[in-house]
């Protein structure tokens, strides 16, 4: 089950508004009150990242096909996902290639992945094979092209 960040955020920004008023009413400045929210905030934080790199058993459980027991993946048994990069027919210095100088300082400020998703677009891949080929489901593909056009707006 994928953690909804949006909502577990809404559901704690509205439990801080309740108690910022039940401290109010008890009498506490604002300062403390705020100091409070702080708290709560950063053990809100730890939680998620608590929750998001938490593996479930069945993801680190394997089972003997032959006796049916169950034991602990050895790391050759878990899917290799990482991605790989190759540049088919292209240099790695595509970049440096763009004559438009601005561009190419934008393109290089980006994040890796986001670099290797424009360099598989530019051989021709799909969105959908992108995902296929990083492990991803292709709506991630498509969330993280929506982010490049919008740091791309002003050369397209």
């Amino acid at each position: 089950m994928k953690y909804n960040y949006s909502a577990m955020k809404q559901k704690f920004d509205n439990e801080q508004k309740k108690l910022a008023a039940q401290y109010h009413a008890a009498g506490m400045s604002e300062e403390t009150i705020k100091e409070m929210h702080e708290f709560d905030l950063k053990a809100f934080r730890l939680q998620r990242n608590d929750i998001i790199h938490k593996a479930e058993i069945e993801e680190m459980t394997s089972y003997d096909r032959v006796t049916g027991e169950a034991h602990y993946k050895d790391m050759d048994e878990f899917p290799a996902t990482e991605y790989q990069r190759h540049y088919e027919g292209l240099s790695p210095l595509w970049i440096e290639q763009i004559e438009d100088r601005s561009l190419s300082e934008a393109i290089q400020a980006m994040p890796q992945d986001y670099i290797d998703i424009i360099s598989k677009l530019i051989e021709g891949h799909s969105h959908k094979s992108i995902a296929a080929m990083r492990g991803v489901t292709a709506d991630s593909i498509n969330k993280k092209i929506a982010r490049i056009r919008k740091k791309l707006k002003l050369f397209l």
